[in-house]
């Protein structure tokens, strides 16, 4: 199944939380990784090779790319204005396929999103063919961000991943969550609504199959665990700080709301809210379920860490790290 021969990676998003899952997984697997990171980020905490520098500038680019065999996009971002996002998640990928020309890359593997292919149907989870209907910016961007790769395979090995919701150890979007359910409240927009969702963990392994695998040239995987409610995903939460909790249903016009006072306050130069207008188009879709039988197909590939499991994992993570009462 993985190619037998050394592979250096160059990675993106190395010090994100998807990128530390990543680099533990590539260096696991025996894969010397090569870390592209700008001048302000924090590399202190990698062990691997690091190469500073930033998308705009090609120089930069072409130095991250040298000697390396294999391109591993994990970076990219979904809050700002339409053209930050663009610039974070389309620009950033057009720039490292522009500075592969004429070097000795020969595989690319986009990490894109669910929200690429945008909202799925009630009993109905999306699979790879069927079109994409992105609702956001965020969406849209990372749709064009995979065409543009796609459209790089007549000189390159090329492989997008779409990871749904994800969560584990050392990520802060789903903390507001456990904080609730401590306190026995957890707020969900239609929380009878359908999701994927996978453990980080698993999310790496996936793509490290993506990145050493066989498989075709071109192909585009979901990545999905367990299919849930949003009722489902609270009441795991509950289990996993040990509190029975209540649902209380969000009405998607209060989040549109919350999303136009983040936008504002996002453009007076306040970062606090996580929520802005774009983000809110994706949150308040009422199904965001993917199939992941493709993947698993073709490149063997299922999660292994089950939903009770990966939830109190994340809860200890939260309490080691004082984000959570013990």
């Amino acid at each position: 199944m993985l190619y037998p021969l050394r592979m250096r990676v160059l990675l993106t998003g190395g010090t994100g939380f998807l990128g530390g899952f990543l680099i533990s997984e590539l260096t696991r697997m025996g894969i010397e990784t090569r870390v592209f990171a700008r001048a302000t980020s924090d590399v202190s905490a990698l062990e691997v090779d690091v190469v500073r520098g930033s998308f705009d500038d090609p120089g930069s680019l072409v130095r991250a790319l040298r000697g390396v065999d294999v391109v591993l996009h994990a970076a990219g971002g979904g809050l700002g204005s339409a053209e930050a996002i663009y610039r974070s998640n389309t620009e950033s990928t057009r720039a490292l396929l522009a500075a592969s020309k004429g070097t000795s890359l020969r595989r690319f593997v986009l990490v894109s999103s669910l929200a690429a292919a945008g909202p799925s149907r009630a009993h109905s989870p999306l699979s790879e063919v069927d079109p994409a209907r992105p609702m956001s910016d965020y969406g849209k961007s990372k749709l064009a961000a995979e065409r543009a790769v796609i459209a790089a395979g007549d000189r390159l090995h090329v492989t997008v991943v779409r990871p749904p919701a994800i969560y584990g150890p050392g990520d802060t979007r789903m903390l507001p969550l456990f904080r609730g359910a401590q306190r026995g409240v957890v707020p969900l927009v239609a929380p009878q609504g359908t999701l994927s969702i996978v453990y980080a963990e698993d999310v790496a392994r996936a793509i490290g199959r993506a990145v050493a695998g066989e498989h075709e040239s071109g192909r585009v995987y979901f990545l999905s665990a367990e299919i849930i409610t949003r009722r489902e995903l609270a009441e795991s939460i509950g289990h996993a700080v040990s509190r029975r909790v209540r649902v209380a249903s969000l009405p998607k016009t209060l989040l549109r709301a919350l999303g136009v006072a983040g936008s504002v306050a996002r453009a007076m130069g306040r970062t606090s809210l996580p929520l802005t207008v774009d983000k809110a188009r994706d949150v308040t879709q009422e199904h965001q379920s993917c199939s992941a039988e493709r993947i698993r197909a073709e490149l063997g590939w299922v999660a292994e860490v089950p939903l009770e499991e990966g939830m109190k994992r994340t809860a200890s993570d939260y309490r080691s790290r004082g984000w959570l009462l013990s």
